[in-house]
């Protein structure tokens, strides 16, 4: 499995409200998101064992993140990931900024497509974080860097990002 190409809902929504789609291509293209949620839940509900570690995992991924910088500042680096409209994983992280979606569900340990946070570093006015994600196996993984800087009205923003 690999994260979709297509424009994630808050792009999509952006396009359909500035004209430069019709409401026809915003309901099928977000018909292509929710069957892709479905599936999903469907792969879950298959391998329940698996989908129960996956969790666990990704639990313990975000427990790490939070006990050392806070649930406030993951969330809104999650965010900020998740508006990049050429970064894959933008897919699964539309909607961070949203409290009522637990973080773990960003996280994606081991089901493909993977989503990892390899380091977090959290200063007054910049976060680095450095992500892998696409394919479990580390060769096939593709491998970011994103420095994060808070603007005038102290909001985080995409201020440098590298492959790596």
């Amino acid at each position: 499995m690999k994260f979709n190409s297509y424009p994630t809902p808050p792009h999509l929504f952006r396009q359909y409200e500035n004209g430069e789609i019709s409401r026809e291509e915003l309901q099928a293209t977000m018909a292509l998101h929710a069957r892709g949620l479905i599936e999903e839940m469907e792969e879950a509900n298959q391998n329940p064992k698996t989908s129960y570690l996956e969790r666990l995992r990704n639990h313990a991924a975000v427990r790490k993140i939070v006990k050392k910088h806070g649930r406030a500042v993951l969330r809104e680096s999650l965010a900020v990931l998740g508006d990049i409209a050429d970064f894959p994983p933008a897919q699964i992280l539309w909607n961070a900024s949203h409290g009522s979606v637990p973080l773990h569900c960003f996280i994606r340990s081991r089901i493909e497509p993977v989503f990892r946070i390899t380091r977090f570093d959290v200063q007054p006015m910049f976060v680095t974080m450095e992500v892998e994600y696409g394919a479990h196996a580390k060769d096939k993984t593709a491998r970011e860097s994103f420095l994060l800087q808070r603007n005038a009205a102290l909001k985080l923003e995409l201020a440098e990002r590298i492959q790596l």
